[in-house]
């Protein structure tokens, strides 16, 4: 009988939308059967299970309207339909549920402690896959967004590069036009503006090329120490005035002078086929002339940062030549290092002979005398005013208001040709990228 009124009262109040969730009823189901020991019949569950929905919609509806109100407006059409609509979702449900309650009241309360422990663990679960799904996604997402940002950083940067290299081409080809525009009028007198000659003694010029900057330098080869046929003396003052140490400057001096000579005796502080059969990787001295400025390398107490230079200082190969095959220095080509090197030079007569270079034009013995005065006759046997047709180039082309340059180092020698198939220069040396100090 209590049974029936409990239905009765629960289809009055179930006609509200909502539905509770399972897992609610099987919680205060399980509070009502606590106390109880054995087996309960289904018929016994099924109305207690009635009467925890009952209660559960009382409390949760008590503010809503309740079946029997006078409404006259639309949402009462509104909520019938809802009424008949969870009816028979109910219904269903009730059908779904019952051989599931039933189970369960057949149940101890400890089972049906674990039996929700069991849903809920796997709720967990499942809480945890979607969780590793979306980790796995996010790295993806996040490896995808970086190697992007790499590969536009590179393709970036590579740009940039080529297009320094481009600006550094075109400033050598700028500076071998140069070189032959000094040739046709190195003996005009009159300079008009824009049309001044380079001058090949290492000055820096610069220019634009589109958005593009170089800096170019053009120097004589006979303005440099021919290291086939200097004296060790001039060498040695060379590389004091570069800034290595004596004890080194002798070093590399007398092994340079070994490495060519062709005998196997070695001098004071030099070395021969004995000390290079001793290294790691062993070779033999040449004892022959040197090829390239390269070759120095093989040389005992010559090291990279001596050959090429730092930040600290310049290299040797900024001063040196293999191509000229003179012992003579042109003096109106020398850089200042190597104006230093020449015996009896000062720092005087060589900023004197420098800045003669702009004020007038150096043609005869007459001038060098008058400059150098007394000691021309201590020089002239290491000294000379005639140049060559063999010029070095260092080229550096970047870009406006970025980092960054390209360089480019080359020696070009001036052909006697006319035929119109051949260029009027060939290159001797070509090198590409160098480090270079604007």
């Amino acid at each position: 009988m209590k049974t029936k009124y409990l239905e009765r009262l629960l289809r009055f109040f179930l006609s509200f939308p909502d539905l509770i969730g399972e897992s609610i009823l099987f919680r205060t189901y399980l509070k009502i059967t606590s106390y109880r020991r054995k087996p309960v019949s289904s018929d016994l569950n099924i109305a207690k299970l009635y009467f925890v929905i009952l209660c559960f919609y009382v409390k949760k509806r008590q503010r809503h309207w309740i079946p029997g109100q006078a409404r006259n407006d639309r949402k009462t059409q509104h909520i019938n339909f809802e009424i008949g609509y969870s009816l028979d979702n109910f219904r269903n449900w009730i059908v779904r549920s019952s051989r599931t309650m039933t189970t369960i009241g057949m149940m101890s309360p400890i089972a049906v402690e674990k039996h929700m422990k069991r849903s809920c663990s796997q709720s967990g679960v499942a809480l945890l896959i979607v969780l590793w799904v979306l980790t796995i996604l996010m790295v993806i997402v996040f490896t995808f967004s970086f190697m992007t940002r790499t590969e536009t950083l590179s393709t970036a940067s590579f740009r940039g590069s080529l297009e320094r290299k481009f600006v550094a081409e075109g400033a050598l080809e700028r500076a071998v036009m140069e070189i032959f525009y000094r040739n046709a009028f190195k003996n005009q007198t009159i300079e008009l503006e824009g049309r001044e000659v380079w001058q090949p003694d290492g000055t820096a010029y610069t220019g634009q090329i589109g958005n593009g900057t170089y800096t170019v330098r053009i120097i004589d080869e006979s303005g440099k120490v021919d290291i086939n046929s200097a004296s060790d003396v001039v060498l040695k003052n060379l590389f004091l005035n570069t800034g290595i140490s004596e004890e080194e400057a002798d070093t590399i001096v007398d092994s340079m002078m070994d490495w060519k000579d062709t005998d196997d005796l070695h001098r004071l502080h030099g070395a021969e086929n004995d000390y290079y059969m001793s290294l790691q990787n062993p070779y033999k001295a040449k004892n022959a002339r040197f090829d390239s400025m390269e070759e120095l390398l093989l040389v005992k107490g010559v090291t990279a940062d001596i050959l090429y230079g730092n930040k600290d200082r310049k290299g040797l190969v900024d001063f040196l030549t293999v191509f000229t095959k003179k012992n003579k220095i042109n003096i109106n080509a020398a850089p200042r290092e190597v104006l230093m090197a020449i015996p009896n030079m000062t720092s005087e007569l060589a900023d004197s002979i420098i800045s003669s270079r702009q004020t007038q034009n150096q043609t005869g013995t007459t001038n060098i005398q008058s400059i150098l005065g007394e000691n021309y006759g201590l020089m002239s046997r290491y000294i000379t005013i005639s140049g060559s047709n063999i010029f070095s180039i260092d080229a550096i082309g970047s870009r406006e208001n970025e980092k960054g340059s390209y360089g480019i180092r080359a020696t070009v020698i001036l052909a006697s040709t006319t035929a119109p198939d051949e260029l009027p220069y060939k290159y001797l040396y070509y090198k590409k990228p160098v480090t270079l100090t604007q």
